[in-house]
């Protein structure tokens, strides 16, 4: 399917396509201006910079990328309902119009989301070649090592896309593991589950050693600088040796 994106470099409206669709249910939504419905963990354009929703406040300003304008923030409902929501990649462009205003992995509940992929910069990133690096050293089109759970193996994959954005929390995994709460880790079994929903017992999969079990999860409630990634055409990959989606 192809659908409107939003070029930050060119400032122009471009066509971009989907090339992968998976479903979650979110644990609340944020609803800006009585229009616009947002998981708490999606990434906005907040006064022209990568924020999570959680951090907007009334007063703040969302791009409207139809009119070429700012929008001011003059209402915003939180509920802790907040329903089915879809997590899909995007290329060559993956910032998105939802309701016309732009967003990075779009987290519209019952219409369109993304599940967030955002990593402290000194954790360590797989490449393909079989050399690590720091997540804060890749780039766009930097070739790294993705995981094809169903085939039970290591593919080449791409980064699409790669953001800076500052994150509210971070999850400790068995103290090894730091993640922002909208990320997506698989579980053994190879479903996926928000890192806020990780608790101790759960058994995660270890590239090249088989499933863990998780002994320790600690929230840090600071704000950290993360890097969002997106990967295709596969979205699995490896962080610190854990398969993240």
């Amino acid at each position: 399917m192809v659908v409107l994106s939003y070029n930050l470099r060119t400032h122009e409206d471009q066509p971009s396509v989907i090339s992968a669709v998976s479903s979650f249910n979110a644990t609340n939504k944020y609803t800006f201006n009585k229009n616009l419905q947002v998981d708490a963990d999606e990434i906005m354009l907040i006064n022209g910079t990568w924020q999570r929703a959680y951090n907007a406040k009334v007063g703040d300003t969302l791009f409207n990328a139809i009119t070429m304008q700012d929008v001011t923030i003059t209402s915003i409902n939180i509920s802790s309902h907040g329903g089915k929501v879809y997590d899909f990649i995007g290329s060559p462009v993956n910032d998105y119009l939802a309701n016309n205003f732009v967003i990075d992995k779009d987290s519209t509940c019952e219409l369109a989301t993304f599940l967030c992929s955002s990593f402290l910069g000194n954790e360590s990133i797989e490449l393909a070649n079989g050399t690590y690096i720091n997540v804060a050293n890749v780039s766009a089109g930097s070739l790294v090592m993705g995981y094809n759970f169903q085939e039970r193996k290591n593919v080449p994959t791409v980064i699409v896309s790669i953001k800076h954005v500052h994150s509210r929390g971070m999850y400790l995994i068995n103290g090894k593991l730091e993640l922002d709460g909208g990320e997506s880790v698989i579980l053994a079994n190879g479903t996926n589950v928000p890192a806020s929903s990780i608790k101790v017992g759960d058994m995660l999969y270890l590239e090249g050693h088989g499933n863990t079990t998780v002994q320790s999860v600690e929230f840090i409630n600071e704000t950290y600088g993360t890097y969002d990634i997106n990967t295709a055409p596969t979205d699995d990959f490896a962080i610190n040796g854990y398969v993240i989606s």
